[in-house]
Order: structure tokens, then C-alpha cells, then sequence
């Protein structure tokens, strides 16, 4: 009997990998989205010199708002990645499936992490520059390197035989 019957054919290969619920995959991509998104906004406040100071309050959102809303998504962003871990990532690994694609969707995640905390709470000015333009780059390949996922598992488990 199979540790993952559910996972497996009768022969005992993989069925299809630990499918995600859909409200967990709703719920996750919303935070990215959310996160990309409002880093994106702060990018390009950034560029055009606006101020991200929170002293800015036209508008229906405040600049500073923005850099704010981007800080508290990386609680619930860590949160979903916790659960991936212990959900969906344990079985891919010992499946095999789609290692490639989801060990670069974590080292970004993970960059992302690292990167945003330090900015926060850590370095000098002088590495400040090069951390902010590492978690920009990082942003950049999340979508990339998500669609890089997605697009591999909807091959996999064409090739598995199933259209779901």
C-alpha cells in the first residue's frame, strides 16, 4: 500500500501531483498579485521622486500607504508559503514533480524574504542600493518563474494522461 494512494496509480507511479484547494490557490495568487502590484506602485513612486514618506495624503491612498501595505502582505505571503511547504512542496519533492520550476519559484520567494527584511531592519546604506535592486529583480522573475510552474504542472499531468 502506497504512502499516497490518492497520489498514485495502482502500480504505484504518481497519479498527478498534491493539487492545491482552489480557495488556497485563489488566496495565494491574490497575495502575490496584491504584493507585485503594490511594488510596482512603489517602484515607480520611487522613480518619479514621490514621496513615500506617508506625508503625501492626496489621493484615495497615500503614497506611504502604499510601502505600508507592502510590508504587512509579507505576514500572510510567509504564511502561504508555510503551508506550501508543508502541503504541496513535501509531495512534489518526494513525487519528483516539477522540481525544476518549483525550486525557482522558492529561491525567489525566498530572495523576496530575505531581501524585504533586510531593507527593513537591517545593512548599511551603502548595500541599501544593491539589496533594493536585488528584491526588484526578484519581484520581476515571481511572475515569471510562477507561470514557469504553472505552465510545466499543466504539461505533467497532460502527459499523466488527465485534463484536469
Amino acid at each position: 500500500m502506497s504512502m499516497h494512494s490518492k497520489h498514485s496509480k495502482g502500480d504505484g507511479a504518481p497519479r498527478r501531483h498534491a493539487k492545491l484547494p482552489m480557495w488556497v490557490l485563489v488566496l495565494g495568487l491574490s497575495l502575490m498579485a496584491a504584493s507585485f502590484v503594490s511594488g510596482v506602485v512603489i517602484w515607480w513612486g520611487q522613480t518619479a521622486n514621490a514621496a513615500f514618506d506617508g506625508t503625501d495624503a492626496s489621493g484615495p491612498f497615500p503614497t506611504g500607504g502604499w510601502v505600508r501595505f507592502h510590508g504587512a502582505l509579507n505576514p500572510f505571503l510567509c504564511g502561504f508559503l508555510g503551508y506550501l511547504t508543508a502541503q504541496h512542496i513535501r509531495i512534489g519533492w518526494r513525487t519528483s514533480a516539477n522540481v525544476p520550476s518549483g525550486v525557482a519559484l522558492l529561491c525567489v520567494f525566498a530572495g523576496l524574504a530575505a531581501s524585504g527584511t533586510f531593507l527593513v531592519y537591517g545593512g548599511s546604506e551603502s548595500t541599501r542600493d544593491y539589496v533594493v535592486w536585488f528584491h526588484r529583480i526578484s519581484g520581476l522573475l515571481l511572475p515569471v518563474t510562477l507561470a514557469s510552474h504553472l505552465i510545466q504542472v499543466y504539461f505533467w499531468v497532460k502527459n499523466l494522461g488527465e485534463t484536469s
